[in-house]
């Protein structure tokens, strides 16, 4: 990955003229085609996207019951539709501060005519990151950027844009889950926190 980043470095630093600090002589007259060994640390970062894809059923699952979902923070819920269906929620931000979006990737990869479409059933959860929310998530430069800084950042993003928490389907909970192939005890569980939800009261079992 740092390679190809490298590859696009070196490109814009061609187009543009202008020579970064760590890829200059110490005189600061001649490109270097070795960068310092440290060169990650000196490219700050300004926005960062970061995305997960879920598989799902699509005769079981639907974008209409996270229509009334407002995103922590969020002045409002956003749902784009397309032929009467939402294909895309997200909440409603200022302009410096990145949202998170939840939408059907597969009918987004064929509408852009992607050579290879996501498969029916593909949700994508995606957060933009900008900079006061790198900031307050230690992401200033390309080196802080890994796995585990990543996955921290997306799971508390995840948790902020209320996606992960229960919903009501939209044509009754109680038949839905009663027509399911779920497991009894899960049916049971299910169905027992949906009437504590309905009752105000999430600390009802089965």
């Amino acid at each position: 990955m740092l390679g190809i980043l490298k590859a696009v470095l070196e490109e814009l630093i061609q187009l543009s003229g202008i020579l970064p600090v760590f890829a200059m002589s110490g005189d600061r007259k001649e490109f270097l085609d070795k960068w310092e060994n440290d060169w990650e640390s000196e490219v700050g970062i300004i926005r960062l996207d970061v995305a997960r894809d879920f598989q799902l059923p699509p005769e079981l699952f639907s974008t209409e019951w996270y229509k009334d979902v407002k995103p922590k923070n969020s002045r409002a819920s956003v749902g784009w539709r397309n032929d009467g269906e939402i294909e895309t929620l997200s909440g409603q931000f200022g302009k410096k501060t990145g949202a998170p979006k939840f939408y059907n990737k597969h009918k987004q990869s064929m509408k852009e005519n992607v050579v290879i479409p996501a498969l029916p059933g593909t949700f994508r959860f995606e957060q933009v990151l900008r900079w006061k929310q790198l900031n307050t998530n230690h992401i200033h430069a390309l080196d802080q950027i890994n796995e585990n800084s990543v996955q921290i950042a997306m799971h508390k993003f995840w948790i902020k844009s209320r996606m992960g928490e229960p919903v009501i389907p939209t044509n009754g909970w109680l038949d839905y889950f009663l027509e399911c192939d779920a497991p009894v005890d899960l049916q049971c569980q299910a169905i027992a926190h949906f009437k504590a939800k309905e009752a105000g009261n999430l600390n009802m079992t089965c």
